[in-house]
């Protein structure tokens, strides 16, 4: 009677600690504290650092950091795959504190594009630190076309009108602000950007980019109009896919 009991007991514990195991084991997929996922993840996140003077940046998603170093003005980084669903995205400074975090739901087999725009030494509030999450997610373009879309990631602009090979492609984007995704045949374009309250004067002008047949591409500002140092207003292209 007495080993019958004790061995119920041996039964009783190695139950409780299974038990145990498989509800720490669950934990995770029920808390916005995310992992970088493996690289089968259909999931993926690039980083833009469109704020000139933040310097040295770091990028979590949950207690995890992206990539293993650094991010610079102007960098973009390549696409990271990460896991889907509710996620807490936060950005550090060089100095290791906290500068923002990002709240976001990602959804299986869309990538996504963080833009760190604003500046550190901002006096204003429209000029503080913050950030453009873009889902990078459109329909396939027609057969000879590719799609591009564009984002204001320039403090201090107002609105901002982008002319493709002489053809008004954007009109009137402000800080912050992303465009739809539009069509146009694929081939070589110049792209000239104009503050759309003078429309006769070119800010920044990217020329030979190549949209190709099937692809979407992300236009983008970044830097200060006025400046002419490291600082000064320009333009890139971001390849979503």
């Amino acid at each position: 009677m007495a080993l019958k009991k004790a061995n119920n007991l041996v039964v009783n514990s190695l139950l409780a600690i299974v038990v145990s195991v498989l509800a720490i084991s669950m934990l995770p997929s029920c808390s916005k504290t995310a992992a970088v996922a493996a690289s089968s993840s259909t999931t993926k996140l690039c980083v833009v650092d469109a704020s000139p003077d933040l310097l040295p940046m770091q990028v979590y998603i949950g207690s995890l950091q992206l990539g293993s170093k650094f991010f610079n003005y102007p960098t973009i980084t390549s696409y990271y795959p990460v896991l889907s669903g509710e996620q807490v995205i936060q950005v550090r400074n060089h100095y290791l504190s906290s500068v923002f975090y990002v709240d976001s739901t990602l959804k299986d087999n869309h990538n996504y594009t963080l833009f760190v725009t604003g500046l550190a030494s901002a006096t204003t509030h429209a000029d503080t630190l913050t950030y453009i999450l873009t889902n990078d997610y459109s329909t396939t373009p027609t057969l000879g076309y590719g799609k591009i879309r564009f984002v204001n990631a320039s403090p201090r602009t107002a609105g901002l009108d982008v002319y493709a090979n002489g053809t008004q492609a954007f009109s009137n984007i402000t800080y912050k602000k992303v465009s739809p995704y539009i069509e146009v045949p694929a081939g070589i374009y110049a792209f000239k950007i104009n503050a759309t309250a003078t429309p006769g004067s070119v800010l920044t002008t990217l020329s030979s980019i190549t949209i190709q047949d099937g692809r979407l591409y992300t236009l983008y500002t970044r830097g200060l109009v006025g400046r002419t140092d490291s600082a000064a207003f320009t333009a890139a292209v971001v390849s979503n896919k």
